[in-house]
């Protein structure tokens, strides 16, 4: 679409002139958004004779939703949240293929030379680094550590040894593992464990009740269960230990630490996906048309852009300009004879939000 084109390059625009964008950093994550149908899209055939795939279709929803076709939305944002560039996916794509298409668009769009991608663990893959390291960029990725042989796990865990701000670094053939610990991830995955405990305990002494083979139990045979006791050891050796994989070079300005708090800025991804569902309605949708499906997440897009600048300028949530600003309410006068419009605005002297968005106007108007 020429327009989605167009209204991105007004969003890198903005980006770079208010808020110091320069493509060195973006962060990237993905969602899903299900349709009000139990009726996927069919593949079609061009006049080409290619494959055309619906974009509705049946996958792994976020929301849980099954029977229901979704989209796959991929969101790329700057370090404070901004939107910079949205795609969509057929709703059975899987995620992890999603990322690299969505890079190389940027750096063929943008002509991008130096650029780090941080995304979570679902975009780990050895083609995924590949063809990142090949461009010539770089990435920060949450590593799977259940991937990460025993040896290891017990080597990082030792030298950790339950201390917060300390690191251990290594080369792996994903690119440097950095791995901390966190207190307050160790008593989470202790209750997510022993949650998972007694789920195996319940189906060892319940075999007929269950059907799906729960966490922690091994099937020796049919008949009988029994506790992975090695499984058990290799969790509690994870405890609280969270692992980050990077191409980047560590030195005395880009240490571990820099790298950890890199990541966990992704949660801005996180917070625009929340905004586009709750704030901005993203959902329901009824559009069964591909151009329609575009339309409305292109609308969501240029929302999401307003409603994240008036947040970075305001310092208010969306949410809490929206409690100032819907109850206030202008009445238009036309004189019939002149032609002449006159606006009334209801009293706004006790309206916080009036008054610093009057101050914001005045701003963006001398900076124009």
């Amino acid at each position: 679409m020429q327009q989605k084109a167009l209204i991105e390059q007004a969003a890198v625009a903005y980006a770079k002139t208010h808020l110091s964008f320069d493509f060195s950093l973006v962060f990237y994550d993905v969602t899903t958004l299900y349709f009000e149908t139990f009726k996927a899209d069919e593949d079609v055939t061009d006049n080409k004779g290619n494959t055309v795939e619906g974009l509705r279709k049946n996958g792994f929803g976020k929301e849980h939703k099954p029977g229901q076709p979704l989209i796959l939305i991929g969101l790329v944002v700057n370090r404070d949240g901004y939107p910079i560039g949205i795609e969509l996916f057929p709703g059975k794509t899987f995620e992890g293929h999603t990322m690299i298409p969505v890079v190389k668009r940027l750096q063929e769009k943008y002509a991008i030379k130096t650029l780090t991608i941080v995304a979570d663990a679902a975009m780990l893959s050895m083609d995924n680094m590949k063809e990142i390291a090949d461009a010539k960029l770089s990435y920060i990725v949450g590593a799977r550590l259940g991937n990460i042989p025993h040896k290891l796990i017990a080597d990082i865990s030792a030298y950790l040894d339950k201390k917060e701000s300390k690191y251990y670094a290594v080369g792996t053939k994903h690119g440097t593992l950095i791995c901390d610990y966190s207190n307050k991830r160790a008593t989470k995955d202790k209750s997510d464990r022993k949650k998972q405990l007694d789920k195996s305990k319940y189906q060892i002494d319940n075999p007929e009740q269950t059907k799906r083979k729960a966490r922690f139990v091994s099937e020796e045979t049919k008949a009988t269960l029994t506790l992975n006791e090695e499984l058990i050891k290799q969790d509690e050796l994870r405890e609280g230990i969270k692992g980050y994989y990077t191409n980047l070079v560590l030195d005395e300005k880009l240490t571990p630490m820099n790298i950890i708090a890199r990541y966990h800025d992704l949660w801005h991804v996180e917070k625009a996906f929340r905004m586009a569902k709750s704030d901005l309605k993203a959902r329901p949708i009824f559009h069964h048309k591909k151009e329609s499906i575009q339309a409305h997440m292109l609308i969501v897009f240029v929302s999401l852009c307003i409603a994240k600048s008036i947040e970075l300028l305001s310092k208010f949530s969306i949410k809490q300009v929206k409690k100032h600003v819907w109850p206030v309410q202008d009445i238009e006068f036309i004189d019939t004879i002149t032609g002449k419009v006159f606006l009334k605005r209801m009293s706004t002297k006790d309206n916080p939000m009036i008054t610093l968005w009057k101050t914001l106007e005045a701003k963006m108007q001398n900076e124009y």
